[in-house]
C-alpha cells in the first residue's frame, strides 16, 4: 500500500518530466488570455499545490493526494478537449 511519504516521491517524478512545466503552477487565466478558463474549470489544481499540501501534511490519505494528481490532467483535458 502506497503512503504519503511515496506521494512525495511519486510527485517529485511526475516533476521532473518533460512537459510538466505546463503544470507546476497555477493556472493565469489572465497571463495567458484565456478568460474563460474559470468558468470552465471549477476546480483548478497544479503540482505546485500538491507539493505544498504535502509539505503542510494537509493530505489525510493517499487517495486524496491521487485525487489531485488526477485533478491536474483532467482539468487540463477538459479545457484543451
Amino acid at each position: 500500500s502506497l503512503t504519503l511519504r511515496q506521494c512525495g516521491a511519486i510527485l517529485k517524478a511526475i516533476k521532473s518530466k518533460d512537459k510538466a512545466g505546463y503544470f507546476l503552477r497555477p493556472v493565469d487565466p489572465v497571463a495567458l488570455h484565456i478568460p474563460d478558463y474559470p468558468e470552465i474549470v471549477k476546480h483548478p489544481m497544479d503540482l505546485g499545490t500538491i507539493e505544498a499540501k504535502l509539505e503542510r501534511s494537509e493530505y489525510r490519505s493517499v487517495e486524496s493526494f491521487i485525487d489531485d494528481v488526477r485533478l491536474v490532467f483532467s482539468n487540463a483535458c477538459l479545457y484543451n478537449p
